[in-house]
């Protein structure tokens, strides 16, 4: 009988797996498939993200901590330099790809 319980628990915890890591799949799939975190979120979360806070990350990188506010908020962007300096204080690996031609429709349809 113990055997029978033991076996039944494992083929539970087995299909609750199976379960868990489907649904993380389908929702990987589903995230991936709409459209393109802006490169702006990805810092914007890679600093809320950071093990330190936005005030030490401006005192470190010298960035002050209006502009940081001002990005962070969505009020204005940061300059390529400030950028660069984030990224490396930040280890960030940011790359640049060409959109593909569905992307491209899709802007031009907006404008």
């Amino acid at each position: 009988m113990f055997l029978v319980e033991k076996f039944c628990g494992t083929i539970r915890l087995a299909v609750d797996r199976y379960f868990t890591l489907r649904n993380v799949f389908s929702t990987t799939s589903s995230i991936m498939s709409r459209k393109r975190i802006k490169l702006s979120e990805q810092v914007r979360q890679a600093i809320e993200d950071a093990p330190v806070s936005r005030y030490q990350i401006s005192k470190q990188t010298k960035i002050s901590q209006a502009t940081l506010s001002h990005f962070m908020s969505g009020r204005r962007g940061l300059p390529m330099k400030t950028l660069d300096v984030l990224a490396d204080f930040l280890d960030l690996n940011i790359t640049v790809g060409k959109k593909s031609a569905t992307d491209r429709k899709t802007i031009n349809k907006k404008n």
